[in-house]
């Protein structure tokens, strides 16, 4: 007995030792969760590496986190090979006007999940102001211009912020677009003529249209370019038009940038505007606001407390099952004249508005994205237009550093995302 426990005993830990060579041997497969995770931004290689001011330990979304399920959901279909289009909608001032910002977290979300199509195109220059990276939009015909931001022509400014108008009786629209697109739908007044495209174009179908303030072209074939025309007609003879939306019909993300110049919170609490924006129909709602706020003296902070609450709930109405995130304001600088002399000086307004925003998140039930404490809170506008990240107007930023937010951006939502695809095991 004694003879067959010794031979056990050898040949059992001789197994243990092959199973022990053999196991580091072999790859353990993924879990299946994880092959429908983001990527994040690599730290080393990202725009904002060389700053270490950054505090990238605490970017992320924070707030009511389950309000992002939904959302989710949708994204992990749509990489599970579901042919659905998540839409988002971006709110804000210059800071995303132009795209600088926003174009890069669409690329990054898009290279994830699918790019959908541009999405949201502005007449900018046609009304003569900043805009469009990736498309133009011009014009023959004379047009006047209308914004939320003057008093005066916010009742004909439309629902995207802006609003053309023209008083030719024939107008006519070419759109250039980096990415080929085959569907657009025609932002409008009320008592706007319908806008056609060649017979080419559209088979002749005649443009479907969605609501009293949009009108669907669906096209035969993708294209980069295309020409709409419009005349007067019947009762249809008020020439306004809001914007236009454009898309592939691919699966995948369709990320609308509205940005208006000089805007506030206040430029954005008309329910009649809000409601309107439901056309987008949104799964994900981001508001950045606040850097214009911030330069009335002194904050009542009682009244701006209240208008965004307004801002927010009409948003709910419009788009009951989106998700809002605000974004706190960056740090920028304070103008001012003092012995007649032009002085300036850190904003310290920022620290009260980004306050007051995350009181009506926590109030409302929202997510916030704080960029204000990321990129370093009180005194950060120093090391940013040092660095050159910030320009020397000491508001606005260098096409890097607008990268460098949209990277940021993407990586929080990269984050949460990839939290809730672990939770599902």
């Amino acid at each position: 007995m004694k003879k067959n426990y010794i031979y056990i005993s050898i040949f059992t830990f001789i197994g243990f030792i092959s199973l022990s060579s053999y196991s580091k041997d072999v790859v353990t497969p993924p879990r299946e969760v994880d092959t429908y995770k983001c990527k994040r931004i690599d730290p080393q290689t990202s725009s904002s590496a060389k700053y270490q001011s950054i505090n990238s330990g605490i970017n992320s979304l924070d707030g009511s986190m389950v309000t992002l399920e939904p959302l989710f959901d949708k994204l992990l279909r749509i990489k599970q090979g579901s042919d659905e289009v998540v839409s988002i909608l971006h709110i804000g001032d210059s800071h995303i006007q132009g795209g600088y910002s926003t174009n890069p977290t669409r690329d990054l979300l898009a290279a994830e999940f699918g790019f959908a199509g541009t999405g949201l195109v502005m007449p900018y220059k046609i009304i003569k102001t900043n805009g469009g990276l990736d498309y133009t939009i011009n014009s023959v015909n004379n047009w006047s211009k209308y914004d939320i931001t003057r008093t005066a022509q916010q009742p004909k400014a439309g629902f995207t912020g802006y609003a053309i108008e023209s008083k030719n009786r024939a107008v006519e629209f070419v759109i250039n677009a980096d990415s080929s697109y085959n569907s657009i739908r025609v932002l409008h007044g009320k008592k706007a003529p319908l806008l056609m495209v060649s017979p080419s174009l559209s088979d002749l179908t005649l443009p479907n249209t969605a609501t009293e303030e949009s009108t669907d072209i669906i096209l035969t074939r993708s294209v980069k370019r295309a020409v709409l025309r419009g005349r007067e007609w019947n009762e249809y003879n008020n020439h306004s038009y809001y914007g236009f939306i454009l898309e592939n019909g691919r699966p995948g993300v369709l990320y609308h940038t509205l940005g208006v110049n000089g805007a506030c919170f206040k430029h954005y609490a008309d329910a009649g505007k809000i409601s309107s924006l439901s056309v987008f129909k949104p799964d994900l709602v981001i508001i950045s606001l606040g850097t214009n706020d911030s330069f009335y003296t002194p904050i009542k902070e009682q009244d701006l407390k209240q208008t965004i609450s307004k801002v927010v709930r009409n948003l709910k109405e419009a788009a009951p099952n989106a998700p809002i995130v605000l974004t706190t304001p960056i740090e920028n600088y304070r103008n001012y004249t003092a012995s007649g002399r032009p002085k300036r000086e850190p904003n310290a307004n920022i620290s009260s508005v980004s306050n007051i925003i995350k009181s009506v998140v926590a109030d409302e039930g929202l997510l916030v994205w704080d960029i204000y404490s990321i990129l370093g809170g009180k005194g950060s506008s120093l090391w940013l237009t040092k660095s050159g990240v910030m320009r020397q107007d000491g508001i606005h930023f260098s096409a890097k550093g607008y990268e460098m937010q949209g990277e940021l951006i993407y990586d929080a939502i990269a984050s949460a995302y990839n939290d809730y695809i672990s939770k599902l095991d």
